[in-house]
Parts: structure tokens; sequence; C-alpha cells
């Protein structure tokens, strides 16, 4: 049974044309960037949750039903550094259903590169990017009576001034806003 904290891996790298070998355990190489619960598309959707209108009839309709869910989105990301000035980024996240909403699992990679310049002087750079992760919604069938008949209808929009059909177009549909990262640093000590 093979340990991952007792095998070591060998990396060769071709970094600035110089090949550099390193042995490591990648255990100890890897360290906790990110632990949380929750996004931004999570907290979109938990807006919504508090939401509700009159029906034709009278009643109270509720948002909470469709778009409660058991489990909020949670993130994770690593830091896998493979020597002294390069590390892989790397991570994932769960999702979050409800009844009327998905926010798909994500994966998130990329890298971090710092060099010291000389005399204080240091650069440095960090880029990721999330792949998958989009929040989508279900669209719901309301009954506007006998001059609207059975419609397909945006939930939230459903008791809106405006035609079913035209608010099928606001149903989530959006990436995660942090898809894409890039952080470009100069320090200079004095």
């Amino acid at each position: 049974m093979l340990s991952l904290r007792r095998s070591s891996l060998v990396f060769v790298l071709l970094f600035g044309g110089i090949p550099v070998a390193q042995a490591f355990d990648l255990f100890d190489a890897t360290h906790l960037l990110e632990l949380r619960q929750g996004s931004r598309l999570s907290q979109k959707v938990g807006g919504v949750r508090t939401l509700s209108y009159e029906s034709a009839y009278g009643g109270s309709i509720s948002m909470l039903d469709w778009y409660e869910t058991d489990w909020v989105d949670m993130h994770a990301a690593f830091l896998t550094q493979l020597n002294r000035q390069f590390g892989v980024i790397w991570g994932f996240s769960t999702g979050e259903k409800g009844e009327k909403y998905r926010i798909a699992p994500s994966f998130k990679l990329g890298f971090v590169y710092s060099a010291s310049l000389g005399r204080g002087a240091r650069f440095s750079i960090r880029a990721h990017r999330v792949f998958s992760g989009r929040l989508t919604e279900k669209s719901c069938t309301a009954d506007y009576g006998d001059i609207g008949g059975i419609r397909e209808v945006n939930c939230r929009l459903a008791a809106s001034l405006m035609q079913p059909e035209e608010t099928l177009r606001f149903n989530f549909n959006e990436k995660p806003t942090d898809r894409n990262f890039l952080a470009i640093e100069f320090r200079k000590e004095f």
C-alpha cells in the first residue's frame, strides 16, 4: 500500500531554459489556500428565497420551497509548491441545487510565480481560472386563467406585468464572477 506522505515524486521543470529536478513529498508541498462555504452565486439565489407573490386566487406563492437547498456550495483551493519560485493552484467546489436552480460543481487551476530581483526587490504573478460552476434556473408553469392560459414563465417574475415568454430571458444563466483572476506585483523595500 502506497502512502501519499511517504511517496516522493520527481518533477523536472524547464523554467527559464534551466532544467530543475526536485524530489519532494506531495503532501508536505501542498497548502490550503481557501476553504469557504457559499459564493456570490449562492448569495444571489439566497436573496430569492425571501420573495413571494400573490396568485390570481389570492394565495401567497413563496419562493422558499423552490430555491431552498440542503447543501450550500463549498469551495476549497490548494497550492502545491513545486520549487521555491513556482507553484500550482488547484481546487474545486461541490456545487449546489434546489428544485428550480443549480450551481454546477467547478474546478480551479492556476499558478503562482515569485522571483527575487535583488536588493529587496521582488516580482510575483498569480493567475487562476475556474472551469464550470455555472448557475442555471428552471422555469415554472403558470395558469393565467381564461385570458392567458397555461404558460411557461420565469418563476421569480410570474406575477410581473411582462409577457410570460419575455420573463424567460431573465432565468439565471451565469458563470462564476471570479472565474478569471490575474495579479501582478512588484515590491521594492527601501
